[in-house]
């Protein structure tokens, strides 16, 4: 496969396919196929759904689509706009934010469900933690918080030792956050929620 580029690109749950976007194409690749995905808009970023059937896709003018991997189909679109996106509770709901608000989407229906104002700041970077109840958000002034997404009060403080971050991760058991500094540092913090 040859492209000028790529945006994004997700390992499904299970590692067997590969979902990239790039080009104004959706690719699926391993045990979905080897399929193309026209698009009429080109695509930022792309969220993979645990089922692995589903793919949400956020486009630079902000609109986000679901799409079927099987029948290559547009499922629905979503109310609203963000600038990132993010399956969680099993992929019943999608996190989005756009400035300081979490927008919280269903998932089977693409309707908006809640704004969650999180912070004073603008949202630059944000990570879902593992137990998909909590987020890590490093605002514009890179101070970074863990919060709880459906209420926006901030369950602990990380010092941000006056970083600006670009990179925010849990480890895969929770414990530890890792945030990546636009100074080249890699900073961890053990995470209490």
């Amino acid at each position: 496969w040859e492209t000028k580029y790529v945006n994004a690109v997700k390992f499904s749950l299970d590692s067997q396919s590969i979902v990239s976007v790039g080009d104004k194409a959706l690719r699926l690749w391993g045990e979905i196929s080897g399929d193309k995905i026209d698009l009429a808009n080109e695509v930022e970023q792309l969220a993979l759904h645990p089922n692995g059937r589903f793919i949400a896709t956020l486009e630079n003018n902000g609109k986000i689509v679901l799409w079927d991997a099987v029948s290559k189909d547009t499922v629905r679109t979503f109310e609203g706009e963000s600038k990132h996106i993010y399956f969680v509770e099993n992929g019943r709901l999608l996190l989005g934010y756009l400035g300081k608000e979490l927008i919280i989407w269903q998932t089977s229906t693409g309707k908006m469900l809640d704004f969650v104002t999180i912070g004073k700041q603008d949202i630059f970077k944000l990570a879902i933690h593992p137990d998909e109840s909590t987020i890590a958000v490093c605002g514009i002034n890179g101070e970074v918080n863990i919060y709880s997404y459906r209420t926006g009060k901030i369950l602990s403080k990380c010092a941000s030792q006056n970083h600006n971050f670009y990179a925010l991760e849990f480890t895969n058991d929770g414990r530890q956050l890792i945030g990546g500094t636009e100074d080249g540092y890699l900073i961890i913090w053990n995470v209490k929620t």
